[in-house]
Protein backbone atom coordinates (compact mmCIF):
# COMPACT_ATOMS: atom_id res chain seq x y z
CA UNK A 1 0.00 0.00 0.00
CA UNK A 2 1.29 3.46 -0.93
CA UNK A 3 2.07 6.07 1.71
CA UNK A 4 -0.48 8.85 2.13
CA UNK A 5 0.99 12.25 1.14
CA UNK A 6 2.00 14.24 4.27
CA UNK A 7 1.34 17.55 2.49
CA UNK A 8 -2.39 16.83 2.53
CA UNK A 9 -3.50 18.98 5.46
CA UNK A 10 -5.54 16.19 7.08
CA UNK A 11 -2.55 13.81 6.99
CA UNK A 12 -0.29 16.63 8.16
CA UNK A 13 -2.58 17.30 11.13
CA UNK A 14 -2.73 13.61 12.08
CA UNK A 15 1.04 13.31 11.78
CA UNK A 16 2.23 16.45 13.58
CA UNK A 17 -0.89 17.52 15.51
CA UNK A 18 -1.37 14.36 17.57
CA UNK A 19 -0.50 14.60 21.27
CA UNK A 20 1.45 11.33 20.97
CA UNK A 21 3.70 12.84 18.31
CA UNK A 22 4.83 16.07 19.96
CA UNK A 23 8.43 14.83 19.76
CA UNK A 24 8.12 14.67 15.96
CA UNK A 25 6.58 18.14 15.91
CA UNK A 26 9.35 19.50 18.14
CA UNK A 27 12.02 18.07 15.83
CA UNK A 28 10.38 19.66 12.79
CA UNK A 29 9.93 23.07 14.47
CA UNK A 30 13.55 23.09 15.62
CA UNK A 31 14.74 22.30 12.10
CA UNK A 32 12.79 25.37 10.93
CA UNK A 33 14.16 27.67 13.65
CA UNK A 34 17.79 26.55 13.52
CA UNK A 35 17.73 26.89 9.72
CA UNK A 36 17.63 30.69 10.22
CA UNK A 37 19.94 30.79 13.25
CA UNK A 38 17.27 30.78 15.98
CA UNK A 39 17.70 28.85 19.21
CA UNK A 40 15.89 25.50 19.32
CA UNK A 41 12.88 24.97 21.57
CA UNK A 42 13.35 22.80 24.65
CA UNK A 43 9.79 21.54 25.00
CA UNK A 44 6.33 22.28 23.61
CA UNK A 45 2.68 21.90 24.53
CA UNK A 46 0.11 21.13 21.82
CA UNK A 47 -2.87 23.46 22.34
CA UNK A 48 -5.31 22.04 19.75
CA UNK A 49 -4.74 18.28 19.47
CA UNK A 50 -8.32 17.42 18.48
CA UNK A 51 -9.36 16.99 14.84
CA UNK A 52 -12.98 17.89 14.08
CA UNK A 53 -14.18 15.38 11.48
CA UNK A 54 -16.69 17.90 10.14
CA UNK A 55 -13.85 20.24 9.12
CA UNK A 56 -12.57 17.59 6.69
CA UNK A 57 -15.44 18.51 4.36
CA UNK A 58 -15.21 22.26 4.81
CA UNK A 59 -13.32 23.41 1.72
CA UNK A 60 -12.12 26.54 3.53
CA UNK A 61 -11.23 24.91 6.84
CA UNK A 62 -7.76 25.56 8.25
CA UNK A 63 -6.35 22.43 9.88
CA UNK A 64 -3.64 24.31 11.71
CA UNK A 65 -1.48 23.26 14.65
CA UNK A 66 -1.14 25.57 17.64
CA UNK A 67 1.78 25.17 20.06
CA UNK A 68 3.15 26.87 23.17
CA UNK A 69 6.80 26.43 24.09
CA UNK A 70 8.03 25.89 27.63
CA UNK A 71 8.97 29.59 27.89
CA UNK A 72 5.61 30.82 26.60
CA UNK A 73 6.28 31.38 22.89
CA UNK A 74 3.26 30.75 20.65
CA UNK A 75 3.60 28.97 17.31
CA UNK A 76 0.95 28.48 14.64
CA UNK A 77 1.79 25.95 11.94
CA UNK A 78 -0.26 25.17 8.83
CA UNK A 79 0.20 23.70 5.38
CA UNK A 80 -1.45 25.21 2.30
CA UNK A 81 -1.97 23.36 -0.98
CA UNK A 82 -4.24 25.97 -2.64
CA UNK A 83 -2.86 29.34 -3.71
CA UNK A 84 -5.60 31.84 -2.87
CA UNK A 85 -3.23 34.77 -3.62
CA UNK A 86 -3.80 36.37 -0.22
CA UNK A 87 -1.07 34.81 1.91
CA UNK A 88 0.53 38.08 3.05
CA UNK A 89 -2.64 39.62 4.47
CA UNK A 90 -4.13 36.48 5.95
CA UNK A 91 -0.79 35.54 7.52
CA UNK A 92 -0.35 38.92 9.22
CA UNK A 93 -4.01 38.88 10.27
CA UNK A 94 -3.73 35.45 11.93
CA UNK A 95 -0.39 36.36 13.47
CA UNK A 96 -1.97 39.51 14.94
CA UNK A 97 -4.91 37.56 16.35
CA UNK A 98 -2.59 35.11 18.06
CA UNK A 99 -0.29 37.86 19.38
CA UNK A 100 -3.02 40.10 20.82
CA UNK A 101 -4.95 37.18 22.30
CA UNK A 102 -2.20 36.90 24.93
CA UNK A 103 -3.04 40.31 26.44
CA UNK A 104 -5.63 39.31 29.00
CA UNK A 105 -7.33 41.81 31.28
CA UNK A 106 -4.92 43.24 33.85
CA UNK A 107 -1.77 42.25 31.97
CA UNK A 108 0.77 44.69 30.52
CA UNK A 109 2.46 44.71 27.12
CA UNK A 110 5.58 43.23 28.69
CA UNK A 111 3.70 39.95 29.09
CA UNK A 112 3.47 39.48 25.29
CA UNK A 113 5.63 36.58 24.12
CA UNK A 114 7.25 35.76 20.81
CA UNK A 115 4.63 34.66 18.29
CA UNK A 116 5.64 32.58 15.29
CA UNK A 117 3.57 31.80 12.21
CA UNK A 118 4.84 29.05 9.90
CA UNK A 119 3.28 28.57 6.47
CA UNK A 120 4.26 25.49 4.51
CA UNK A 121 3.23 26.02 0.89
CA UNK A 122 2.81 23.42 -1.83
CA UNK A 123 3.18 26.14 -4.44
CA UNK A 124 5.69 28.87 -5.30
CA UNK A 125 4.60 32.23 -3.91
CA UNK A 126 7.61 34.43 -3.12
CA UNK A 127 10.18 35.85 -5.59
CA UNK A 128 13.28 34.51 -3.79
CA UNK A 129 15.05 31.32 -4.87
CA UNK A 130 15.40 29.80 -1.41
CA UNK A 131 12.66 27.54 -0.08
CA UNK A 132 12.66 28.95 3.48
CA UNK A 133 12.02 32.65 4.11
CA UNK A 134 11.71 34.52 7.41
CA UNK A 135 9.97 37.89 7.74
CA UNK A 136 10.29 40.31 10.65
CA UNK A 137 9.85 44.07 11.13
CA UNK A 138 13.12 45.86 10.38
CA UNK A 139 14.15 49.46 9.66
CA UNK A 140 14.84 49.87 5.94
CA UNK A 141 18.21 51.71 6.10
CA UNK A 142 19.92 50.20 9.12
CA UNK A 143 18.21 46.78 9.10
CA UNK A 144 17.49 47.34 12.82
CA UNK A 145 15.05 44.77 14.21
CA UNK A 146 12.08 46.58 15.75
CA UNK A 147 10.73 43.64 17.73
CA UNK A 148 11.86 40.07 18.20
CA UNK A 149 8.36 38.87 19.08
CA UNK A 150 7.27 38.68 15.44
CA UNK A 151 8.36 35.85 13.14
CA UNK A 152 6.62 34.79 9.95
CA UNK A 153 8.08 31.82 8.11
CA UNK A 154 7.31 30.55 4.61
CA UNK A 155 8.52 27.16 3.44
CA UNK A 156 7.82 26.61 -0.27
CA UNK A 157 8.08 22.88 -0.98
CA UNK A 158 8.31 23.13 -4.82
CA UNK A 159 11.56 25.09 -4.45
CA UNK A 160 13.29 22.06 -2.95
CA UNK A 161 15.51 20.34 -5.44
CA UNK A 162 16.99 16.87 -5.43
CA UNK A 163 19.78 17.13 -2.90
CA UNK A 164 22.38 14.48 -2.15
CA UNK A 165 21.83 12.78 1.18
CA UNK A 166 25.11 13.99 2.70
CA UNK A 167 24.32 17.61 1.79
CA UNK A 168 20.77 17.80 3.18
CA UNK A 169 20.04 20.08 6.12
CA UNK A 170 17.57 18.88 8.78
CA UNK A 171 14.88 21.17 7.34
CA UNK A 172 15.50 19.83 3.82
CA UNK A 173 15.02 16.29 5.09
CA UNK A 174 11.63 17.29 6.51
CA UNK A 175 10.71 19.20 3.35
CA UNK A 176 11.44 16.22 1.13
CA UNK A 177 9.49 14.01 3.53
CA UNK A 178 6.49 16.36 3.31
CA UNK A 179 6.58 16.25 -0.48
CA UNK A 180 5.81 12.55 -0.20
CA UNK A 181 7.84 9.36 -0.09
CA UNK A 182 7.57 6.05 -1.88
CA UNK A 183 7.93 2.64 -0.31
CA UNK A 184 11.44 2.23 -1.71
CA UNK A 185 12.51 5.53 -0.09
CA UNK A 186 11.19 4.79 3.40
CA UNK A 187 14.35 3.15 4.71
CA UNK A 188 16.51 6.04 3.49
CA UNK A 189 14.45 8.45 5.62
CA UNK A 190 14.27 6.08 8.60
CA UNK A 191 18.06 5.94 8.73
CA UNK A 192 18.40 9.75 8.94
CA UNK A 193 17.58 10.10 12.65
CA UNK A 194 15.19 8.66 15.30
CA UNK A 195 12.53 11.37 14.88
CA UNK A 196 12.42 10.95 11.11
CA UNK A 197 12.15 7.19 11.63
CA UNK A 198 9.17 7.70 13.95
CA UNK A 199 7.55 10.06 11.43
CA UNK A 200 7.86 7.44 8.67
CA UNK A 201 6.50 4.74 10.99
CA UNK A 202 3.50 6.90 11.98
CA UNK A 203 2.83 7.74 8.33
CA UNK A 204 2.96 4.06 7.42
CA UNK A 205 0.46 3.23 10.16
CA UNK A 206 -1.88 6.02 9.00
CA UNK A 207 -1.60 4.81 5.42
CA UNK A 208 -2.71 1.32 6.43
CA UNK A 209 -5.69 2.57 8.47
CA UNK A 210 -9.02 2.30 6.62
CA UNK A 211 -10.67 5.23 8.40
CA UNK A 212 -7.67 7.49 7.76
CA UNK A 213 -7.81 6.66 4.06
CA UNK A 214 -11.54 7.46 3.94
CA UNK A 215 -10.93 10.80 5.65
CA UNK A 216 -8.01 11.50 3.32
CA UNK A 217 -10.20 10.79 0.28
CA UNK A 218 -12.91 13.10 1.64
CA UNK A 219 -10.40 15.87 2.27
CA UNK A 220 -8.87 15.52 -1.19
CA UNK A 221 -12.32 15.82 -2.73
CA UNK A 222 -13.09 18.96 -0.69
CA UNK A 223 -9.80 20.53 -1.79
CA UNK A 224 -10.41 19.58 -5.41
CA UNK A 225 -13.88 21.15 -5.27
CA UNK A 226 -12.40 24.36 -3.88
CA UNK A 227 -9.76 24.53 -6.62
CA UNK A 228 -12.45 24.00 -9.26
CA UNK A 229 -14.62 26.73 -7.75
CA UNK A 230 -11.76 29.22 -7.70
CA UNK A 231 -10.88 28.45 -11.31
CA UNK A 232 -14.51 28.91 -12.34
CA UNK A 233 -14.68 32.21 -10.46
CA UNK A 234 -11.62 33.44 -12.35
CA UNK A 235 -13.19 32.48 -15.67
CA UNK A 236 -16.30 34.45 -14.75
CA UNK A 237 -14.19 37.54 -14.10
CA UNK A 238 -14.84 37.60 -10.36
CA UNK A 239 -12.03 38.11 -7.89
CA UNK A 240 -10.98 35.15 -5.76
CA UNK A 241 -11.56 37.25 -2.66
CA UNK A 242 -15.20 37.75 -3.66
CA UNK A 243 -15.58 34.05 -4.39
CA UNK A 244 -14.09 33.06 -1.04
CA UNK A 245 -16.23 35.56 0.86
CA UNK A 246 -19.35 34.32 -0.87
CA UNK A 247 -18.44 30.69 -0.19
CA UNK A 248 -17.99 31.38 3.52
CA UNK A 249 -21.41 32.96 3.72
CA UNK A 250 -23.37 30.28 1.91
CA UNK A 251 -24.75 27.79 4.38
CA UNK A 252 -26.34 25.83 1.59
CA UNK A 253 -22.98 25.31 -0.01
CA UNK A 254 -21.75 23.67 3.18
CA UNK A 255 -24.73 21.30 3.23
CA UNK A 256 -24.17 20.32 -0.39
CA UNK A 257 -20.51 19.72 0.34
CA UNK A 258 -21.37 17.36 3.20
CA UNK A 259 -23.90 15.56 1.01
CA UNK A 260 -21.26 15.08 -1.69
CA UNK A 261 -18.80 13.70 0.85
CA UNK A 262 -21.40 11.27 2.18
CA UNK A 263 -22.15 10.16 -1.38
CA UNK A 264 -18.43 9.65 -2.00
CA UNK A 265 -17.91 7.65 1.23
CA UNK A 266 -21.15 5.70 0.68
CA UNK A 267 -19.88 4.41 -2.65
CA UNK A 268 -16.58 3.39 -1.11
CA UNK A 269 -18.21 1.57 1.83
CA UNK A 270 -21.57 0.32 0.58
CA UNK A 271 -21.40 0.49 -3.20
CA UNK A 272 -23.49 2.55 -5.62
CA UNK A 273 -26.34 4.57 -4.08
CA UNK A 274 -29.86 3.81 -5.24
CA UNK A 275 -31.96 6.64 -6.69
CA UNK A 276 -34.16 6.48 -3.60
CA UNK A 277 -31.14 6.90 -1.31
CA UNK A 278 -29.82 9.78 -3.44
CA UNK A 279 -33.17 11.57 -3.24
CA UNK A 280 -33.24 11.12 0.53
CA UNK A 281 -29.66 12.39 0.75
CA UNK A 282 -30.45 15.65 -1.02
CA UNK A 283 -33.57 16.33 1.05
CA UNK A 284 -32.08 15.44 4.45
CA UNK A 285 -31.63 18.08 7.13
CA UNK A 286 -28.22 19.51 7.96
CA UNK A 287 -28.41 17.83 11.39
CA UNK A 288 -29.04 14.43 9.80
CA UNK A 289 -26.19 14.92 7.32
CA UNK A 290 -23.77 15.91 10.08
CA UNK A 291 -24.74 12.80 12.04
CA UNK A 292 -24.44 10.47 9.05
CA UNK A 293 -21.06 11.82 8.03
CA UNK A 294 -19.73 11.35 11.54
CA UNK A 295 -21.13 7.81 11.74
CA UNK A 296 -19.95 6.91 8.24
CA UNK A 297 -16.41 6.90 9.57
CA UNK A 298 -17.24 4.26 12.18
CA UNK A 299 -16.54 0.67 11.02
CA UNK A 300 -19.68 -0.72 12.68
CA UNK A 301 -22.01 1.68 10.87
CA UNK A 302 -24.20 -0.23 8.38
CA UNK A 303 -26.05 0.76 5.24
CA UNK A 304 -29.35 0.01 6.99
CA UNK A 305 -28.49 2.46 9.79
CA UNK A 306 -27.49 5.08 7.21
CA UNK A 307 -30.84 4.71 5.42
CA UNK A 308 -32.74 5.06 8.69
CA UNK A 309 -30.75 8.21 9.56
CA UNK A 310 -31.50 9.68 6.13
CA UNK A 311 -35.21 9.41 6.86
CA UNK A 312 -35.03 11.26 10.18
Amino acid sequence: MDFLPPKNDFVFKRLFGDAQNTDILLAFLNSMLTDVGKAPLEAIELLNPNLDKQSINDKLAILDILVRSVNGDLINLEIQVINEHNMEKRTVFYWGELYTRQLEKGKTYTSLRRTITINILDFIYLPMNQAHSLYQIREQHSNHLLMSEMEIHFYELPKLKKIKIKQRTPLQWWGLFLQGIQKDQAEEFRMHDPMMKKAVDVLETLSQDKESRLLYDAREKAIHDEVSRLEYAQLQGRSEGEAIGEARGEARGRIEGIAQSIHHLWQKRFGKMSKKDEKALHTASSEALDHILDQMLEPQYTVEQARRDLGK
